[in-house]
Order: C-alpha cells, then sequence, then structure tokens
C-alpha cells in the first residue's frame, strides 16, 4: 500500500522531472534502479523471524515507491526520444513488449530461486510441509514451525538478493546509455513538434553523446 500511493502521486511528478532532465536523463534513470535495488538488498538484509513490519519492510516499500516512477518515467522517455517522432509509437509498444517480456522473465527466474532453496531446505518425506511452504504457508508445531519459518524468510530473502543482482546489472547498464540529441539544436527528435527546413538539414545530423 505505501508503494503504490507514492507511485500513483509521485509518477506525474517524476514526468515532468523527466522532460527536464536532458542530457542527464540517464542519471535519473541510474537513480530509481539504484533506490529500487537497495530497497531489496535492505530486505534481504534485515529479513528475520523476529523483525517487524515497520523496522523491515515498510522501509523498502518506501525506498521503492520512489525509484519505480522516476525509473519508468525517464526510461520511457529515454526509449521514445531515441526514435523520429512518427515512430514514437512504435518505440513505446516495444517498450510495453520488453516489459512484459521483463515480468514474466522474472517470474520464472525468481519462483525458481525460491523453490529451489524449499527444496534443498526440506526433506521430500515431508511433502505436506514441503508443498505448503511452497505457497509461503506455514505448517507444524513448536521447534518444527519455527524452521519453516526461517526457511521461508531465507528463501524470501534470497529472492529479495536476486532483484538487488538484477537491479545492479541495470545500473551498470543504465551508466551507459546514450542519449540522442539534434547537433544544431539539442533537442530530443521526438520531442520536437514543428519540421521546419532546419530541422530535417539537421534530423540527418543528429549525434549520441553518453
Amino acid at each position: 500500500m505505501p508503494a503504490t500511493v507514492l507511485i500513483a502521486g509521485l509518477t506525474p511528478l517524476a514526468g515532468l522531472i523527466a522532460q527536464r532532465a536532458g542530457p542527464r536523463l540517464r542519471i535519473f534513470i541510474a537513480f530509481g534502479v539504484l533506490a529500487i535495488g537497495l530497497s531489496y538488498l535492505y530486505v534481504a538484509l534485515t529479513l528475520t523471524p523476529q523483525g517487524s513490519y515497520a523496522g523491515g519492510l515498510l522501509p523498502a516499500f518506501l525506498v521503492r515507491g520512489i525509484g519505480i516512477p522516476v525509473f519508468t518515467s525517464c526510461a520511457t522517455l529515454a526509449v521514445v526520444s531515441a526514435v523520429p517522432r512518427e515512430q514514437s509509437g512504435l518505440a513505446s509498444g516495444t517498450l510495453g513488449m520488453a516489459r512484459n517480456i521483463g515480468t514474466a522473465f522474472g517470474v520464472a527466474v525468481l519462483s525458481q530461486v525460491y523453490l529451489s532453496h524449499i527444496n534443498a531446505a526440506i526433506p521430500p518425506h515431508l511433502a505436506t510441509i514441503r508443498t505448503a511452504a511452497e505457497q509461503f504457508i506455514v505448517t507444524g508445531r513448536g521447534a518444527s514451525r519455527l524452521a519453516i519459518e526461517v526457511t521461508i524468510l531465507h528463501g524470501f530473502g534470497l529472492v529479495a538478493l536476486a532483484c538487488a543482482l538484477l537491479c545492479g546489472m541495470a545500473l551498470v547498464v543504465a551508466l551507459f546509455i546514450c542519449t540522442r540529441r539534434l547537433a544544431a539544436t539539442g533537442t530530443p527528435r521526438s520531442l520536437v513538434g514543428e519540421k521546419t527546413s532546419a530541422f530535417r538539414r539537421n534530423l540527418n545530423r543528429h549525434v549520441p553523446y553518453c
């Protein structure tokens, strides 16, 4: 809930920031990825059976709620600005497709990380307990119940750590983003409204800068 509220409230502001970022757009993209990655790393390092929501998950949700709108707004603008105005729809559609593929890939990889941990930690003869743990359900009593709780939390921490590592790789990629601009005006091609004769002359002379 806190992350959802922040995302809904900050997305319009993040869009305005992205439009005014100019050549610093990749810095804001990197900031968004860094915030998301740090939120996952915080969960991986602090999640324990004795932890509380306020001290464990809430700070991560708040940081993630700031990082997600900054990253999505700036990344969308970077993709759309990298192509001519008439191809902005194609770029937006390609971005949406890549986002869906990334979501499916992430679910497959992260679920495998969690299930591999559960299968390795709980022996096969405890099939009922293992099946429940695969669905984040704690069963048993006494010491066995505590052991299952620790196993589930450890698996969740591994998932968070995997997310942090993926964000780290995305951060490296973000730092190498090159934004295209017109050599004469310094304006992204897709953001130029009127195609004047000077614009057409400069269209073939745009240069990438990093």
